[in-house]
């Protein structure tokens, strides 16, 4: 897992003639692949930091960690959102270690220099230790590059990014929106985590995430139960035949699945860290790759905003019940993300195929849905994530897709 392998166009085998499409394990155990995911997707592009519903009020902060780098999400008293990387100046320690709270004072705990909402030095133990000539005035919290907002969702760019939030965002947009849309009243994030990890590659998440071809299989247990209790819904390969998988540009993707009353849920996916559930139950859920072979995940409920409190409790109760820690479909899928990384150190077979559903794809929705996609198929074909992988090897080779 210690190889240094940067040729990422070679880890990638499309074949549109053939209907064929590979990835080469070592896009998963390289730890030159990895590195370079840090450095041009989350030290370099566009990544989810926090929801708005997190700082409600004046004096509000989130703290969390894009790539490696230790990031505090602020609301000032004028209700400007800010971002700052959450490091002291005077000898580096973070000034907040608390996930989320109310404060307009955050204290470095190695010398006592303290920091305002706004990033800049509010205090520091024994000012006269300092000549006339200290400059105070540029001692602050030094901010990060670009912090945006769009419907609610917070992103931020540790580093000048090469395109707007927007244009990043791109075709997500409208699925996004639709996603917003169906909440008048906005989202309101649950106080309070889920957080586990696994001993997998980061991406393993993310394919999985938008992957309803695994749980009939994987998820065998969770359909079993549903059955025994008499509940209705769709429960094997052939009940989603009229559902979508999609594909969109940059990297971004989404499923669309219609429940008995018509109604369309999602799984939506931004690259390259938040994925948005609908079913079975409202679920933020944020990827954070530590190493090539490990990856942690934060989990938080979310409700519309107006939701009383039987409806508040009955979504809680499914949240609890499939990605809670001893919920039935957490657990599943880090064992089986165990189980491929066990697997690609079978260096005989070097290559995961993703052709699913490739012969069948089309470049649009159907039944008359005007929304842009890159490319559509059934919902356990794996377009999606074809068009990720697509996304993947150019953005890596600097080659804007």
């Amino acid at each position: 897992m210690q190889s240094v392998r940067t040729d990422v166009a070679a880890l990638v085998d499309d074949d549109p003639r053939k209907h064929a499409f590979r990835v080469h394990r070592d896009a998963y155990v390289d730890q030159g692949v990895f590195e370079l995911e840090i450095d041009r997707f989350f030290h370099h592009g566009w990544v989810y930091a926090a929801h708005e519903s997190q700082l409600p009020a004046a004096a509000s902060f989130v703290s969390t960690t894009l790539g490696r780098q230790p990031v505090l999400i602020t609301r000032g008293s004028d209700g400007q959102l800010r971002g700052f990387f959450n490091r002291c100046r005077h000898r580096g320690a973070v000034v907040c270690k608390e996930r989320q709270g109310q404060s307009d004072n955050f204290r470095c705990p190695y010398h006592g220099w303290s920091f305002k909402g706004d990033g800049s030095l509010a205090g520091l133990p024994g000012p006269d230790g300092y000549g006339a000539d200290f400059p105070r005035a540029e001692m602050g919290l030094v901010p990060v590059a670009e912090l945006a907002s769009y419907r609610g969702f917070i992103f931020v760019s540790l580093a000048r990014p090469d395109v707007d939030l927007q244009t990043h965002l791109g075709q997500a947009r409208v699925f996004l929106d639709r996603l917003c849309d169906q909440r008048p009243q906005g989202l309101s994030v649950v106080p309070g985590t889920t957080r586990y990890g696994f001993d997998a590659n980061w991406k393993l998440q993310i394919e999985n995430a938008l992957d309803f071809y695994h749980l009939p299989v994987v998820h065998r247990s969770f359909f079993e139960i549903k059955r025994a209790r008499g509940e209705s819904g769709k429960m094997t390969v052939r009940d989603f035949a009229t559902d979508q998988c999609v594909a969109l540009e940059r990297g971004h993707g989404t499923v669309l699945a219609s429940d008995a009353n018509g109604h369309v849920h999602q799984h939506l996916f931004i690259f390259p860290n938040l994925v948005i559930l609908e079913n079975p139950a409202p679920q933020l859920r944020v990827i954070f790759p530590q190493r090539v072979d490990r990856t942690e995940i934060e989990g938080l409920a979310f409700f519309s905003a107006d939701a009383g409190e039987a409806e508040r409790s009955r979504l809680l109760g499914l949240y609890e019940r499939f990605y809670g820690p001893m919920g039935f479909g957490t657990p599943d899928d880090i064992e089986i993300f165990r189980a491929c990384m066990n697997g690609f150190m079978a260096e005989a077979a070097p290559w995961n195929d993703f052709s699913r559903g490739y012969h069948r794809e089309l470049d649009h929705l159907p039944n008359g849905d005007a929304a842009a996609v890159m490319a559509c198929g059934n919902i356990t074909d794996e377009t999606f994530v074809r068009g990720l992988y697509r996304w993947w090897m150019n953005a890596l080779r600097d080659v804007r897709a």
